[in-house]
């Protein structure tokens, strides 16, 4: 990719930026710019893997069953919050899961009119054995890419750059 001259400026002043300030938005502005090609991976990396999983899995479903594996037991109401789609889509998502045996619903201790989501061991199995191996190739071509994540997830505060 090109890189092109960011298109802020500082309008409050009117002048040009300094030659940090021009470098910072220039790889800034690089990284916007390449959003929708990232986005573009990500959809197709999630496609992927749903069909690794079941043929009849596409990516909206595939997005759930991650969610229930990691956040079970949980309702689809939550669900909902976390991945932020409609009811509607959740409901035909979780009937497919549940049609494929991926996802079990249990009663919900709190509300006897209510359940719960659950992965199934099939479901288990699955989603843990996709995501080592993609582990394992990621950090056989990037060794170090824990500790990169690890600062890109960790919270800043910036009061500690001032010690």
């Amino acid at each position: 990719m090109e890189p092109v001259k960011p298109a802020i400026r500082n309008e409050a002043q009117d002048q040009a930026f300094s030659t940090e300030e021009t470098q910072d938005l220039q790889w800034f502005t690089n990284l916007e710019r390449a959003f929708p090609k990232i986005y573009q991976s990500i959809r197709d990396l999630i496609r992927e893997n749903a069909h690794e999983i079941h043929p009849d899995l596409d990516g909206a479903g595939y997005v759930l069953l991650v969610q229930i594996r990691h956040r079970a037991p949980i309702r689809a109401a939550e669900l909902v919050e976390y991945i932020n789609i409609d009811k509607s889509a959740i409901s035909r998502q979780v009937r497919l899961l549940f049609d494929l045996k991926l996802v079990d619903r249990v009663g919900d201790p709190n509300d006897s009119r209510a359940y719960l989501l659950v992965p199934t061991p099939e479901g288990v199995r699955l989603i843990d054995q996709l995501q080592i191996a993609r582990l394992r190739r990621l950090q056989a071509t990037f060794p170090h890419i824990a500790a990169v994540f690890e600062l890109l997830f960790t919270p800043h505060n910036p009061e500690d750059d001032e010690k």
